[in-house]
């Protein structure tokens, strides 16, 4: 019999409109299996999409557009440090090509400090979030990190080489004016020759391509020179040399092969051409070119 309103209720009863007394457990209604697996699916498709907000929005989030323009900003201080690099190494070879004109270990060490500076431009860009984010930035990159470190390799052996270039060149410009006729005429071509040959030996250890092979080719003519100009002293001063003896033919024509001896300008043209190759070979303008294009093709996408 329900209890009247006001009226007492019978312990252990419920309290019309209050929560049930602890104690006195309400019934348990029992999941069925196809309630289980519904839930469980569900889970999963939360781990799911959580995931995938992770990757397809959190990651990408994490770049902003200043990223890419920060990126962008350095790859142009990393093509003013090349310049840089690549014009002092035009005077190098200007320099080391001149008699008049030395390029001293000072020089080369200049050169070096410009290749440093050139590195290290290029190594904060691997500091940069749109390298360390971005696959496709970091792979344009890389690809022109290889040209650029082989690029600095080569400016650095050419600094090196430069110096004693520039010793050969002078050694080796300066050839003797006496005459046949003069008394220091032998002396003065001995001394030219060795010290020539002594400059050029400096240069067969070179790492740059090319130089070795010309030094071997202007050694080659100078050994080729004195050997003839040792056979004409033998045969003792020709300002006594009686006409029509066998030393005079001897002589003449062991002169006419001295000045028939044709230096090796093509050894020049050769080493020239090596140096161009060499260049375009190690020249990253390219590779930093297509960078800067990629970044700044994400940067115009991101403004639309």
């Amino acid at each position: 019999m329900p209890a009247r309103p006001g009226a007492p209720v019978p312990p252990g009863q419920p309290i019309p409109g209050y929560p049930q007394q602890p104690g006195v457990p309400a019934p348990k209604k029992k999941l069925s299996q196809k309630s289980l697996i519904g839930i469980i699916v569900g889970a999963v498709a939360a781990v799911v999409v959580i995931i995938l907000i992770v990757v397809f929005v959190v990651k990408p989030g994490s770049l902003t557009q200043d990223d890419y323009i920060d990126a962008h900003q350095q790859t142009t201080a990393m093509y003013t440090k090349y310049s840089k690099v690549s014009a002092s190494l035009v005077d190098a070879m200007a320099t080391s090509y001149s008699s008049s004109s030395k390029f001293t270990k000072d020089d080369a060490a200049k050169i070096k400090t410009k290749v440093k500076a050139f590195d290290d431009a290029n190594t904060q860009f691997t500091q940069m979030k749109a390298y360390q984010k971005d696959e496709d930035v970091k792979q344009a990159f890389d690809k022109y990190q290889a040209k650029a470190k082989k690029f600095s390799t080569w400016a650095n052996n050419l600094a090196d080489t430069a110096v004693p270039m520039s010793e050969a060149t002078k050694a080796c410009d300066e050839a003797p004016t006496a005459s046949l006729y003069d008394s220091g005429f032998y002396s003065e071509y001995d001394t030219y020759i060795s010290e020539c040959t002594a400059a050029l030996d400096k240069l067969t250890d070179s790492k740059v391509s090319g130089i070795p092979e010309y030094a071997k080719s202007l050694k080659d003519y100078l050994a080729s020179a004195s050997e003839i100009l040792k056979q004409m002293q033998a045969l003792g001063d020709p300002n006594t040399i009686e006409y029509g003896t066998d030393a005079y033919d001897q002589m003449y024509s062991l002169i006419n092969k001295f000045y028939d001896l044709q230096f090796p300008y093509d050894a020049s043209t050769k080493l020239s051409d090596e140096f161009r190759d060499a260049e375009d070979n190690a020249n990253p303008s390219k590779e930093l070119n297509d960078l800067t294009d990629k970044l700044q093709d994400i940067i115009t996408e991101q403004v639309k």
